[in-house]
């Protein structure tokens, strides 16, 4: 590749081994723009751009274009501006509202982001629009080649936003509890519903807490948040567990003659909602089974799927079910009205049944 910048007739001409690539006529009608203002370079283009060097880069050149980048997929927009001195790049590292999935509203974690990247020795400022928020990060370059600072640049956005993410989404756990969930689409409504009906449970125990799902890209996320102490939390993620149980146990929690009536309309909300559950997701299976299966098939195929432990399968985290084990292995539990047998529900979740 051989990329050269010719000045000819008011106008800057990019040349490819005598090709010519593309004419920027200079301008004149914008006093804050430089001479040879573009909006025509593209990815291609500003990739041969930034491997050359700083002297050999036309005093005025300037565009905005579209950046890739193999470390962070986030950064994805570049300014170039070169006014004969040195090269000043503004990369653009951007966070859509629909990808975001994480327990922090992306202006809180934005605002930290910008102050941590000052503090590795770089200008940054937020830009915000519909949709979509963005960290612009400033590197002026001086000598040498453009992309070998540009790399350093992108490697330090990338190692900060790691680490400044996992160390807010840590702060936040103590006082979140986020779960996130696969389910087959099919599934998604259904069992969105059923992890949301966690919140009325918990109140049934005398537990307030906000209880929220959402649903993006293929991945169903609950959040709970305690309205009191975070203490709370562990306690939370204990009876959570337990209840996308339940609907797989073969012992629901049992109508005892000597609790109060309080209690026992507590156990029949719980029971109900747990079969109706079961009973749409049976319904979904069956309309499914009735498309695709002969009636010859169907009983074999819907018994197979009822027994599919859907909710405790779709956990993304396969250690969760390490600390169900951990949290139902010793004896039968007990708490307020609720009774289970964890033995026949560990069998049924190690296939043992």
């Amino acid at each position: 590749m051989n990329l050269k910048f010719i000045e000819k007739e008011n106008s800057l001409i990019l040349l490819e081994n005598d090709t010519e690539l593309l004419v920027i006529p200079e301008q004149s009608y914008h006093k804050d723009l430089l001479r040879f203002y573009c909006e025509d370079i593209d990815f291609d283009l500003t990739t041969k751009i930034i491997e050359k060097k700083v002297d050999e880069i036309p005093s005025g050149l300037q565009y905005l274009s579209e950046f890739e980048s193999d470390e962070f997929s986030n950064v994805n927009w570049i300014d170039f501006k070169c006014d004969g001195n040195s090269v000043e790049l503004i990369l653009h590292v951007t966070f859509n509202w629909e990808d975001w999935n994480q327990p922090i509203t992306i202006q809180e974690f934005l605002e930290c982001y910008k102050d941590e990247i000052r503090r590795s020795g770089f200008n940054s400022q937020i830009t915000k629009d519909e949709g979509w928020a963005s960290l612009n990060i400033t590197l002026v370059v001086s000598q040498g080649e453009i992309i070998k600072q540009i790399e350093p640049l992108i490697i330090i956005a990338k190692e900060t936003y790691q680490s400044l993410l996992i160390k807010l989404i840590k702060n936040k756990s103590k006082d979140l509890f986020v779960k996130v969930f696969e389910f087959p689409k099919e599934y998604e409504s259904i069992c969105s519903q059923y992890l949301i009906w966690f919140g009325e449970f918990l109140r049934n125990l005398g537990i307030d807490a906000s209880v929220s799902t959402e649903n993006k890209n293929g991945q169903t996320s609950i959040i709970v948040s305690p309205e009191d102490a975070s203490e709370l939390t562990s306690k939370i993620e204990m009876l959570f567990y337990q209840y996308i149980s339940l609907p797989y146990s073969e012992y629901l929690p049992a109508l005892d003659t000597k609790i109060s009536t309080e209690d026992k309309f507590k156990v029949q909300m719980l029971t109900n909602q747990i079969e109706s559950f079961k009973t749409q997701i049976q319904m979904k299976d069956a309309i499914i089974e009735m498309k695709e299966l002969s009636i010859m098939n169907l009983k074999e195929s819907y018994d197979k799927k009822s027994s599919e432990l859907m909710l405790i399968q779709s956990m993304r985290n396969s250690d969760d079910i390490e600390i169900l084990d951990g949290s139902l292995s010793l004896g039968e539990i007990k708490w307020g009205a609720l009774k289970l047998h964890p033995k026949k529900l560990l069998d049924k979740i190690k296939g043992k049944v």
